[in-house]
């Protein structure tokens, strides 16, 4: 089960030392592409206070990009990111946009700027970051959801509900979990695992649509007492 609670709009944005293991980067508030030829001037994450719905860029270019965000010690992933921009380290990022769209690419952080808010507490902090790789862009599947557990699959209303599965896209969007065709709240959404509340509705078939406006099969009962 995922260990974060996010609202689950906008892009997500993923950071790796290897390429291989990834962290979900809810600290950045922004990435500004203005320092390369992109059409889309900054990418929000969907944990930022300022998060919306924003245009997919048609290209990215390699260049200098800067960034801000705010730095929460008790989020398990800052001390990861801390450690990164701290030591200017080879990045890997990612970012999955509200349509499922992938970009990749890398670099070097060269520019750190922090300013404590407050001691041990929040830190604010900018940076920029040098793209010397390729971008790579991976087109969203049009594949429909596939739901293959609920956990638990007998639960009461308010309470939290995984659903796991395949084809949820990486950030939810448009995207919707139905309980009995009773639309329930998403605390998390990834591309296999979705959290929801269970809603004040009787059992019936949990049904996910992304956010393409695919829908799964509704194969899968939770039952509510």
């Amino acid at each position: 089960m995922a260990s974060k609670l996010y609202a689950g709009k906008g892009t997500l944005i993923q950071a790796s030392a290897d390429g291989v293991s990834w962290t979900k980067l809810n600290q950045i508030r922004k990435l500004d592409h203005s320092g390369s030829k992109a059409t889309m001037d900054s990418g929000y994450n969907f944990d930022s206070p300022s998060g919306y719905d924003e245009v997919l860029p048609v290209k990215l270019e390699g260049g200098d990009w800067t960034g801000d965000g705010l730095l929460n010690p008790s989020d398990p992933s800052a001390i990861q990111l801390n450690l990164w921009l701290n030591n200017f380290t080879y990045l890997y990022f990612k970012h999955t946009y509200i349509d499922g769209t992938v970009d990749t690419y890398n670099g070097y952080v060269t520019e750190l700027k922090m300013v404590t808010v407050e001691p041990a507490k929040i830190n604010t902090f900018s940076f920029k970051f040098s793209v010397t790789g390729p971008i790579t862009r991976t087109a969203a599947t049009s594949s429909a959801p596939t739901i293959t557990s609920l956990n638990p699959s007998s639960s009461h209303s308010g309470n939290p509900v995984e659903i796991a599965g395949t084809n949820f896209l990486g950030v939810q969007g448009a995207g919707s979990v139905t309980v009995n065709g009773v639309t329930a709240t998403v605390k998390d959404w990834s591309d296999t695992d979705i959290i929801i509340l269970c809603p004040a509705t009787t059992s019936g078939n949990v049904v996910v649509t992304n956010a393409q406006a695919n829908s799964s099969a509704g194969t899968h009962t939770l039952t509510i007492s």
